[in-house]
């Protein structure tokens, strides 16, 4: 878990400068097809929502499922050596 600044918790706070920022692209990622389909359906339901439905498709499938397994594979930081 990454915390942000000002949230003081008692957790496993990630620390590794690479992989803060893979975590944080992993993250934006994840929430860009949900904020996209609550945008989506102002417009006329009509003309269908192809591609915005078929870009989260290949967000989830090809571009999470690669930065989800390097996320795996990064280190926590200093303060847990081998996690």
């Amino acid at each position: 878990m990454r915390r942000p600044p000002d949230v003081e918790a008692e957790t496993l706070t990630i620390s590794d400068p690479l992989t803060v920022q893979v975590a944080d692209l992993c993250n934006a990622v994840y929430e860009t097809p949900a904020d996209a389909h609550t945008f989506v359906h102002s417009g006329d339901r009509r003309l269908g929502h192809q591609p915005e439905v078929t870009t989260a498709k290949h967000l989830m499938n090809w571009v999470m499922r690669a930065l989800g397994s390097l996320l795996t594979t990064l280190p926590v930081g200093p303060g847990r050596p081998g996690c």
